[in-house]
């Protein structure tokens, strides 16, 4: 599950149709881990306390040892995710936010999961769109 907007979801968030009426919204890519979101919403820490507790269950459950797992999710979500697996963890967003369908592969020894490819993508990189932008409102 993605980030909850709450009452703004489905609001226009990028330059040519921003309808977001938060007048911090850039902190949600300048200072991620300090966005609040709408009144009715989640917090990028809301959102990073329940996908981390979602990774850390999945890699314990013994059922999935040795198996390969496919989790399909948005940016904002698979960034708090594995926020506890990246080098740099003071980077949310780890300079941009993930391209679409970008594969990043997790490899899990003894309950320790460990980053092995981050971000990769299987298309013409021409194609990409960078979400990763501070919004001139």
């Amino acid at each position: 599950m993605e980030f909850n907007w709450g009452c703004w979801e489905g609001l226009g968030c990028l330059e040519n149709n921003f309808e977001v009426p938060d007048p911090n919204y850039n902190i949600f890519y300048t200072d991620a881990f300090h966005y609040q979101g709408s009144p009715d919403g989640e917090s990028v820490a809301d959102v990073m306390e329940r996908t981390v507790d979602f990774f850390n269950e999945l890699i314990a459950n013994p059922d999935y040892q040795d198996k390969t797992i496919l989790i399909a999710t948005h940016g904002c979500a698979l960034r708090a995710m594995l926020n506890p697996l990246y080098e740099n963890r003071d980077s949310f967003w780890q300079e941009h936010v993930p391209y679409n369908c970008a594969v990043t592969i997790i490899d899990v020894q003894n309950g320790q999961a460990k980053i092995t490819a981050k971000d990769k993508i299987y298309y013409d990189e021409s194609l990409c769109f960078d979400h990763y932008k501070v919004i001139d409102k």
